[in-house]
């Protein structure tokens, strides 16, 4: 993308209007391309994801390829127009501003902002075996009972396994099911019911664990004479 736009930046000191059209076309089509493709991985990652004993940085690394695949797109041609010199000032803003635009919002939607790894999902199958969720179209977590999450109330909901769930995008737990499910009218799985607790628990080993990391961090070491 950044050798087309340095292509048609060639050709658009004449002020054709045809070739500005090209170029603006140029950069949404890449957004466009660039969008699916992170979207495509993303839903990869989700079937077969990463294991976290990999790295915490290489996990990251990963599972956010779709944001560093955006700034490859229009990162270099973001440069090549600012350095371009037979663009007038106005121009060059304008132009600029798009390819901007759509690095953030390339960037945005490509994000994975709740990344699944090969132990939840192990460990989340493991513990809805046998037992169904529930997820809306455009929500991004699944549910435990349609009859009581207020969440589905008067909507049109699926029905599946967990593993099918995780695959449509829904990678967490509904917080209101979760802390409802020892409910005694919820009639919770007990597997369900213990996936829930090692899972709270972990997250605090984890909050504790980064807390801890942060004060040591913050320490300073005195050095006695």
């Amino acid at each position: 993308m950044a050798l087309l736009g340095n292509f048609t930046i060639r050709f658009t000191h004449n002020g054709s209007t045809n070739m500005w059209i090209l170029l603006i076309g140029c950069i949404v089509l890449d957004m466009i391309l660039a969008i699916l493709a992170a979207q495509l991985w993303k839903k990869a990652n989700r079937i077969s994801p990463m294991s976290e004993k990999r790295g915490k940085f290489l996990f990251y690394l990963w599972n956010e390829l779709g944001v560093i695949m955006a700034c490859i797109c229009f990162i270099p041609l973001i440069v090549l127009l600012l350095k371009n010199d037979k663009l007038d000032k106005k121009t060059k803003t304008i132009v600029t501003a798009i390819a901007a635009g759509a690095l953030l919002i390339t960037g945005l939607t490509s994000a994975e902002y709740h990344p699944m790894s090969e132990e939840k999902l192990d460990s989340a199958e493991t513990a809805f075996e046998g037992v169904d969720v529930y997820w809306t179209q455009f929500g991004h977590v699944f549910h435990l009972d349609p009859d009581h999450c207020y969440h589905l109330k008067d909507k049109d909901y699926y029905v599946g396994t967990v593993t099918e769930a995780i695959d449509s995008g829904k990678t967490r737990i509904c917080s209101y099911c979760e802390s409802h499910a020892s409910d005694e009218d919820w009639n919770t799985p007990q597997n369900v019911l213990d996936w829930i607790t090692n899972k709270n628990a972990a997250a605090v080993d984890q909050e504790e664990g980064d807390d801890l990391n942060k004060a040591i961090e913050s320490t300073e070491l005195v050095l006695v004479p």
